[in-house]
């Protein structure tokens, strides 16, 4: 989704770079359409390469399973970048279409942009992200916080379904780590 968003930058400074080598071209002698096509060659064949792109990005989000929502993107996508196509093709006969053409790029940018936004947002949502803070919050202990094995508490020094079974460990665990008091101060003192 990003790699498409970024085609789509590259794709508005090669008609940039198109529309200012035809200018540029022009001091030095008069142009020809040879010229102008020379000039904005670059830009309609990496459009091309973009609606490859957007075929393949349908093709792929249909085959994997990824959802309605994705899929509706990208077909949306695909179709923005057939009409595109279009547009660039008929805004040579028609120059009042070529404001359509850039209207269109800027559809393309922003739709391209919303799915890397949604789908970079939903990658991060899928993998939790665990810290000592988060297991705290959530009342899990983290590693390296455990309640002594030897505490009344029978629960921390075995698992709950041998516990609520009322069997006892086979082998007793001490555990080197002690769960400090709420109300104790955090310091650390090193032995003398």
């Amino acid at each position: 989704m990003s790699v498409l968003w970024l085609a789509v930058v590259v794709q508005v400074m090669l008609a940039a770079f198109g529309v200012f080598d035809a200018v540029h071209k022009s001091k030095h002698a008069p142009i020809a359409k040879k010229t102008i096509d020379n000039s904005f060659g670059p830009h309609s064949v990496f459009g091309y390469l973009i609606l490859l792109v957007m075929l393949l990005l349908v093709i792929t989000a249909a085959a994997g399973r990824v959802g309605p929502t994705p899929l509706r993107f990208a077909g949306i996508l695909l179709a923005c970048g057939i009409l595109q196509v279009i547009l660039g093709v008929v805004s040579e006969s028609a120059p009042g279409v070529g404001v359509l053409h850039g209207l269109g790029a800027l559809a393309i940018f922003a739709l391209a942009g919303l799915l890397a936004h949604r789908t970079w947002t939903a990658e991060r949502a899928a993998t939790p992200s665990v810290s000592p803070a988060s297991c705290h919050a959530r009342g899990q202990p983290s590693e390296l916080i455990r309640s002594t094995t030897n505490s009344r508490n029978r629960s921390a020094s075995m698992s709950s379904a041998t516990w609520q079974l009322g069997s006892q460990p086979i082998w007793p665990q001490r555990s080197t780590f002690v769960r400090p008091r709420d109300s104790m101060p955090m310091s650390i003192r090193t032995p003398q």
